[in-house]
């Protein structure tokens, strides 16, 4: 879950890629942020 949560906040701080790329960034920060659900739910799971 860490992990998810590492890679989540990388992807907003990305700011080289969010002057390239506006419309992407959101959409790579939001399945990071969906990831941490993933996470939590397989944590629960296991």
């Amino acid at each position: 879950m860490f992990t998810a949560i590492h890679n989540f906040v990388l992807d907003l701080l990305d700011l080289d890629f969010l002057s390239s790329q506006p419309k992407d960034y959101f959409l790579g920060a939001w399945d990071s942020f969906l990831d941490i659900f993933d996470a939590i739910k397989d944590a629960l799971s296991s």
